[in-house]
């Protein structure tokens, strides 16, 4: 099941039989990713590598039903997809025991607080090697340069991005206000 590119075919997956057509196939949109049959009936690699495409669909808002079309072609997007998500869940091999998707999204809710981490690569600060202080330039303010779905969000900053005086408040309180890292030379200057 390894994928040349003198072998870009649909006989490269023929268990992923479940195929449903884009809206913008023309466009190389490769959702929604095809499924697998009958996935009791396969390698459980591949039946990993299908539980990636419906997840990958679900992601995507990709619409997919179960329909069996041998006659649509995979797209070279879809094609390199699928080997690549194959390489990838081979490599990690099977899903431990004790994971489960609570477990998982526990875990993305842990946050880090890098600041806390001392840099390691701290270089004496020279503001002859910054190039743009030498440069003569007149800025353009973002809001003029700015899409209008980020545009609003420069006009409101103090409302959309800022949090207020009570959430600062209410984060101290917690123990949850994060600090954010002063770099040791700037912070002298």
């Amino acid at each position: 099941m390894t994928l040349t590119t003198s072998c870009l075919a649909d006989d490269a997956w023929p268990e992923f039989d479940r195929r449903c057509r884009s809206v913008h196939r023309r466009h190389g949109d490769p959702f929604p990713l095809p499924r697998v049959g009958k996935p009791n009936f396969v390698e459980p690699l591949t039946r990993r590598l299908d539980a990636a495409c419906g997840a990958l669909n679900s992601l995507a808002s990709a619409a997919f039903d179960m329909t069996h079309h041998e006659d649509l072609r995979l797209t070279h997007v879809q094609l390199w997809m699928l080997e690549d998500l194959k390489r990838r869940i081979a490599n990690y091999g099977e899903v431990p025991s004790d994971f489960n998707e609570e477990v998982a999204l526990t875990d993305l809710q842990c946050n880090a607080n890098l600041y806390t981490q001392e840099a390691k690569h701290i270089a004496k600060l020279d503001p002859n090697q910054i190039k743009i202080l030498s440069r003569s330039l007149d800025p353009i303010p973002a809001v003029e340069l700015a899409p209008p779905s980020a545009k609003l969000y420069l006009e409101h900053f103090d409302t959309l991005v800022e949090r207020t005086w009570q959430e600062m408040e209410l984060l101290r309180d917690s123990g949850q206000l994060v600090e954010p890292h002063w770099d040791p030379g700037l912070k002298k200057e």
